[in-house]
């Protein structure tokens, strides 16, 4: 791979954050004959994003509610994965961002090298943001006349720009000396964890609409329930068990693994909370294997595949 000059730095950087904000004027709404125009009909969500499997649809046969009909017929201007899908999805792209932040190569992190490839990994993060921008931007024009999936779109759209610019924050540093950068404090590359802090903020995001729709469904549906119940569970315990380490830690005055154990306590509450918002759409939409159909489908994989791109990079 070629050096990276700091001319070519700027002009790559540059034409990312061109490319990554042109989808949200392309959402913007306009004048389109939707009767001729099958883009405009996607945006205005007349097509099915996610078909019911005979097999998911067997399992939750039961009589749907009021509040699950109504909240059925909203979700369908959602177009991003939900369900199993969606959670590899969610464990795959906190993956990818933890090993960019601690700069391991993520399908080979057990090796002792750095990610040795900047130019690479610009490119990677480049498309990333290409392709996965985009899709969340239309959803929420798709769904603009309910809060509660614009918020998670928002959650979604947050998460994948954590994913292209920690990436891309990776990659330059790389290009630079092929080693991250000392930081203020003598920490290797401690901006990058800002990364990390967007990619946190995403899930309050998305949590702001989905705890409405929970609130709206809790008593009349019994697998939101217990899907409520088994986050919160996961997430209780992994706090519990955080602060007995943390007490027993400072006991001992060792303080060895202290901020590794708040990072995993941390990591696995976000998961939590990522699988909650995951599931409770998956089951509001009457698919927990959140498999596309028909036309749909062609935007759908393009979002699942570019957000596993930054697997790629050594």
């Amino acid at each position: 791979m070629p050096p990276c000059s700091p001319i070519y730095t700027r002009v790559v950087l540059f034409a990312t954050l061109a490319l990554v904000f042109v989808p949200y004027i392309s959402a913007a709404p306009v004048d389109i004959d939707i009767s001729t125009n099958e883009v405009a009909a996607w945006f205005e969500g007349e097509w099915d994003v996610v078909g019911n499997s005979s097999f998911i649809t067997n399992l939750m046969n039961e009589t749907m509610t009021d509040i699950e009909q109504e909240w059925y017929a909203k979700a369908q201007c959602y177009a991003l994965p939900t369900g199993i899908i969606a959670w590899i999805s969610l464990l795959l792209t906190g993956w990818t961002i933890y090993c960019h932040t601690t700069d391991r190569k993520p399908l080979k992190f057990w090796s002792t090298k750095r990610l040795e490839h900047g130019v690479w990994g610009i490119i990677l993060s480049v498309l990333t943001g290409i392709i996965t921008i985009p899709l969340p931007a239309f959803t929420m024009y798709r769904c603009r006349g309910e809060w509660q999936l614009i918020a998670v779109s928002v959650y979604k759209i947050a998460n994948v720009l954590a994913l292209t610019f920690a990436g891309l924050h990776r990659s330059i540093e790389v290009c630079r000396k092929n080693k991250p950068r000392e930081g203020k404090y003598g920490a290797p590359g401690v901006w990058i964890w800002f990364w990390m802090v967007v990619y946190t903020a995403s899930f309050l995001a998305g949590n702001t609409g989905l705890i409405d729709i929970v609130k709206q469904l809790l008593h009349d549906s019994h697998q939101i329930s217990a899907i409520l119940v088994a986050c919160g569970s996961v997430a209780g315990v992994t706090v519990a068990l955080g602060a007995a380490y943390a007490v027993f830690d400072c006991l001992l005055a060792e303080h060895s693994h202290l901020l590794g154990a708040i990072g995993v306590v941390i990591g696995i509450v976000l998961m939590c909370s990522g699988s909650l918002n995951e599931w409770t759409l998956a089951v509001v939409k009457n698919d927990l294997l959140g498999v596309p159909r028909g036309k749909s489908s062609i935007p759908y994989w393009l979002f699942f595949g570019g957000k596993r791109l930054l697997l790629l990079n050594w």
